[in-house]
């Protein structure tokens, strides 16, 4: 996302760095992100080259977090309705945003991880990426939550010793209702 971004002129970071430096950074950003996700995708039985093609690549790991081909559509015209259209590109790009979020949300979900897991690898991707690629993340296949705008299960959140139990009562008035003990 940042690489696009890098790439795009009227973005303050790039005309700050200049075309040249932008672009190697960029690059450097692409190759990091690439390497984790060759790691993700060799767990998943994906061939890892797959990870350095550039549309194919990210078309794989919404394919792989179950997102599936539908969102991948909206994330690339959002993208790229954002990178054409100058009056619309603060909209576009916040879509652009909220896509790819719930791709991140969905893929550490499909790799057994949580909420703050998926937080790391949209905020810091090329680190957290090569975590869930090299590290002792297993990819269970793509997730599947019961509620498709939920893709995590907040009881896990709301867990007996949490804090929003005391602060808003949510143990008492809801412990029914989730199935809690």
């Amino acid at each position: 996302m940042l690489v696009i971004r890098l790439l795009t002129p009227s973005f303050p970071l790039a005309s700050a760095l200049g075309t040249p430096l932008a672009w190697i950074v960029a690059a450097a950003i692409y190759l990091l992100c690439s390497a984790g996700y060759a790691g993700l995708f060799a767990k998943a039985g994906i061939a890892p080259i797959k990870a350095f093609i550039p549309v194919l690549n990210v078309y794989t790991a919404f394919q792989m977090s179950g997102a599936g081909v539908l969102l991948f559509g909206a994330y690339a015209v959002s993208l790229a309705a954002g990178i054409a259209l100058a009056q619309a590109e603060r909209i576009a790009m916040a879509l652009t945003v909220f896509f790819y979020a719930y791709q991140c949300f969905r893929m550490v979900a499909a790799c057994g991880k949580d909420l703050p897991a998926a937080a790391a690898l949209l905020l810091a991707e090329p680190v957290y990426a090569a975590f869930l690629g090299f590290g002792p993340a297993v990819y269970d296949g793509p997730a599947k939550p019961k509620n498709p705008l939920q893709p995590f299960n907040v009881d896990n959140i709301l867990g007996e010793d949490s804090p929003f139990d005391e602060d808003m009562n949510l143990k008492d008035e809801y412990k029914g209702e989730l199935g809690r003990k």
